[in-house]
């Protein structure tokens, strides 16, 4: 047994990459595994955060299951919403490479949101637009570069929403998210702001902009949902 543990620890230390605070996001060995690369870069930043009570985080694979997805969340006022900021690489799924190199497709940057997201759903329809407008002047002073690209949702319903948030005084970036697909597959739809890092961006830099999230996400938690008259 021991023999057999201390092969598999030598074949783990020789077939991993090896990461740490200074080691850039982009920086991959010719010819390494690039979806292992960026799962090791990954989680040695979920495994850097340390965020305060009351604000969980995990780490979870997309959605298309081959990326690896960094969280922090915490329950928001209203019930049935959380506020979540997670941190993903911003190359599509279906574009990960098999292998890292000259002429094949590198790491973009980590890509962050920050929405409000709703749970138990099968649909979107009933996703609080007014809500997530009254978080906006936080993430509007948050220390973040927002990208500017106008959100699309797809559903009819999700547009209205997204419009009216617009006409309440939102930018029409704000917005972005997953919204009636994604509650069809996962019971759950998500709306906020996204932020592209840079690729050069070290992992020490990463993990303390994924830590300073966390004040930010106790903020919109703290945002008391819009009044409605019975």
């Amino acid at each position: 047994m021991a023999t057999c543990a201390t092969a598999w620890l030598d074949h783990l230390d020789r077939c991993l990459p090896k990461v740490r605070a200074d080691t850039v996001w982009n920086d991959l060995t010719d010819g390494e595994d690039f979806v292992i690369a960026m799962r090791a870069r990954m989680s040695w930043v979920y495994g850097q955060l340390d965020p305060p009570p009351h604000v969980r985080h995990d780490l979870v694979s997309s959605a298309a299951g081959t990326s690896w997805v960094a969280r922090i969340f915490t329950d928001a006022r209203a019930p049935g919403y959380q506020v979540i900021a997670e941190m993903e690489e911003n190359l599509t799924v279906r574009e990960f490479p098999k292998q890292a190199g000259p002429g094949q497709r590198q790491p973009r940057g980590p890509s962050i949101r920050v929405c409000l997201l709703q749970q138990g759903v099968s649909t979107s329809a009933g996703f609080d637009w007014d809500y997530l407008l009254a978080m906006w002047p936080l993430l509007q002073r948050a220390p973040l570069d927002w990208v500017t690209h106008p959100a699309q949702p797809k559903a009819a319903h999700d547009r209205a929403g997204h419009q009216r948030m617009v006409a309440g005084g939102a930018p029409p970036y704000f917005g972005a998210g997953f919204g009636e697909a994604q509650a069809k597959i996962s019971h759950s739809c998500m709306f906020g702001a996204r932020a592209q890092l840079p690729a050069t961006i070290t992992l020490g830099d990463l993990a303390a902009t994924m830590h300073a999230l966390t004040q930010l996400i106790l903020q919109l938690a703290a945002v008391e949902p819009p009044h409605r008259s019975p």
